[in-house]
């Protein structure tokens, strides 16, 4: 995308971007620096200086809510309506609109810079939240994946290991916190009991310590299984993170290159564990599996919608194939000429997973196989404030776009349901690629021509509640590359 300068109307406007990850805490974009003088009529000793500073604070969320929001038509229309002094999060709440599942903020940026640095101390394993339901308040871990050398994966924890207890103490919402922040912790491992449907402690107890490293997204890759003429590949893809440079990306062709020099025709794309990541990555990805046509012909991956007033400004500058609304496939990618790609989901596949499934959709043989996923279509751009209050540690995340592939799908929310129902297997342990895995199994027995069918949608067991939203882990949302970055006048816009 070519460069531009983006600037708010009447404002000076600094943007840039920072890398967005999985693992690690919230992942950020833009910066947005706003240089203002802040001016209170009529002013009074009394005026106190937090109300100083929420006007500061205020005024600047409105200017960037007012331009980028997604929702912008469902704000009110003059900050006249809204108390300016009021506290920040009351402020935010006023201006979200009642669509919005997804923006967010934060009172304390410098927390979540750090922990999003491209390179950062992490355990470097990803996992789902569980609650036993003769035990409410207290949870179990199922881990889903581990980053070879990470923390937790020096520690041997592995895919289907169970955690009950954190520094011998059971898991609530009183120590839940240290999986996500800990540096160096202690945790009890528990054995799940297959036929019986239960959970017992063990005296396993390993010491996780946080490592100081960026995460590799591809987990496993390499050919699978031959039948007949068809080639079965897996990979299997942690989180959409470009990498420095796009490093990441082009890491990808390495596997890809290995296993067309190996025939492979058909490919597992495994994506159960995926919560999202950068847009980069997932156009990237989605290249190296798209047919070679469309490539060479830059079809269009996904379209981005945009709030009016960006929508008419994005084609008034650029045109209708505006690189801001259009998507496209690259052809400067590796490349993995497929008959079929079957992709595992689950209700954890989330945001730039997404978007990959439904723009390859139209343009391949590509079979969805597990759960429903969760249903996350939208954009993110992460604003810090860095205004004239210089202890001001404020952050918004305001969804600024919403993507539909060229048949206009995912066209309602709630997900895209899966093609063929698998149920989740992740309580067996089984690693990553094993087929010995129930899912896997069952996509090479359809590869086989030996069933068409899966096991039905996700049973949970009555002993078990999965707590999807205390899973809510980092990178679970579509964060946009580059910056809205265009040099004009805005405010004839409309």
């Amino acid at each position: 995308m070519a460069p531009h300068r983006y600037l708010m109307v009447e404002r000076s406007v600094k943007v840039w971007i920072l890398a967005a990850y999985m693992i690690g805490a919230l992942s950020l974009l833009p910066r947005c620096k706003r240089e203002e003088t802040i001016i209170v009529d009529d002013p009074s000793p009394e005026l106190s200086q937090v109300i100083l500073r929420n006007l500061a604070i205020n005024n600047w969320i409105w200017d960037v809510m007012s331009e980028v929001y997604y929702w912008k038509e469902s704000m009110p229309k003059d900050p006249a309506e809204v108390n300016l002094q009021r506290g920040y999060a009351s402020f935010m709440a006023t201006l979200f609109s009642p669509e919005d599942e997804f923006s967010d903020y934060a009172d304390h940026f410098d927390i979540a810079e750090t922990e999003s640095s491209d390179i950062d101390s992490t355990m470097g394993f990803s996992f789902v939240i569980g609650e036993f339901y003769d035990m409410p308040g207290t949870y179990f871990v199922v881990v889903e994946f581990t980053y070879e050398g990470s923390g937790a994966g020096v520690a041997g924890l592995k895919r289907g290991d169970i955690i009950l207890k954190i520094n011998n103490e059971d898991i609530t919402q009183n120590n839940l916190e240290v999986l996500f922040t800990g540096r160096s912790y202690e945790v009890t491992l528990g054995r799940y009991n297959a036929t019986y449907h239960y959970i017992s402690e063990t005296s396993d107890k390993r010491t996780l310590t946080a490592i100081h490293f960026r995460p590799w997204p591809v987990l496993h890759a390499g050919r699978l299984h031959t039948t007949g003429d068809k080639v079965v590949g897996y990979l299997a893809y942690g989180a959409f993170d470009s990498g420095d440079n796009g490093d990441f990306n082009h890491s990808i062709d390495y596997y890809l290159d290995q296993m067309a020099s190996q025939g492979v025709n058909v490919l597992i794309l495994d994506l159960r564990y995926n919560r999202g990541g950068d847009l980069a990555a997932a156009q990237y990805l989605a290249s190296c599996l798209a047919p070679q046509w469309a490539r060479d012909n830059h079809e269009i991956l996904v379209n981005l919608e945009w709030n009016p007033y960006l929508n008419n400004l994005f084609k008034a500058v650029q045109g209708e194939n505006s690189d801001y609304l259009n998507i496209k496939f690259l052809n400067n990618t590796g490349h993995l000429e497929l008959e079929s790609l079957y992709i595992l989901t689950t209700g954890r596949t989330a945001s730039a997973s997404e978007l990959l499934i439904a723009g390859l959709k139209p343009y391949l043989n590509a079979v969805t196989v597990g759960q429903k996923t969760y249903g996350k279509y939208y954009g993110l751009y992460i604003f810090l404030y860095e205004g004239e209050f210089k202890n001001a540690t404020w952050a918004i995340a305001p969804v600024v776009n919403r993507y539909r592939n060229i048949q206009g799908e995912p066209g309602t929310p709630g997900g895209i349901p899966a093609d063929i129902g698998a149920e989740e297997s992740l309580l067996l342990g089984h690693p990553l690629g094993s087929t010995y895995d129930p899912t896997i199994a069952l996509v090479l027995d359809i590869i086989n021509g030996s069933t068409k069918s899966g096991t039905g949608p996700e049973s949970i067991h009555p002993e078990f509640n999965w707590i999807d939203e205390l899973s809510h882990q980092p990178g679970s949302n579509l964060f946009l590359n580059g910056a809205l970055e265009l040099d004009l006048p805005l405010d004839h816009i409309k």
